[in-house]
């Protein structure tokens, strides 16, 4: 086997690589060289300069609909880091495991607000009081469902 075409820009040649994508025109894969073979990958050097390109509003309110599991933790995470600081989180079970509370702690002590709500969204009375909740902290700037429905409670003639 071959390996297929391709060409390598170096991290200082980023605008050109990405040029060279954008036009279409390439036949070849596109690769970026972070860092040269002799170089350490964990070397704070080697690290490419970005600016992330999506902002949260610190003083809005963000709700994650079934947010306590592995990709709402991380959701959570990422929003945080873009500059959320009011979150609300629902999940019927609550906290269970203790990955979850330290998840919990970490952003309280950075200086979340981050509410842990029972509301059951798929009720109009529910919706209304995620909202009520997501308010009380400041205007609501997004709301993200990652709600999941196991096969056993799938309705059977669905």
């Amino acid at each position: 086997m071959r390996p297929l075409p391709y060409a390598t820009f170096s991290k200082h040649r980023l605008e050109e690589a990405f040029r060279c994508v954008s036009t279409g025109q390439q036949v070849e894969k596109v690769l970026i060289e972070v860092y040269q073979d002799n170089d350490t990958p964990n070397s704070s050097l080697n690290l490419v300069p970005a600016v992330p390109c999506i902002y949260m509003d610190p003083a809005k309110s963000y709700a994650i609909v079934g947010g306590l599991g592995g990709f709402g933790l991380e959701l959570t995470d990422w929003l945080i880091s873009r500059g959320a600081s009011k979150i609300v989180i629902t999940a019927r079970s609550g906290v269970k495991t203790g990955y979850q509370a330290l998840c919990l702690k970490r952003w309280s002590r950075s200086g979340v607000h981050v509410i842990v709500s029972s509301a059951d969204v798929t009720t109009e009375e529910g919706a209304h009081r995620l909202l009520s909740e997501c308010s009380q902290l400041g205007p609501v700037g997004g709301i993200f469902n990652l709600a999941l429905v196991g096969y056993n409670e799938l309705d059977q003639n669905f």
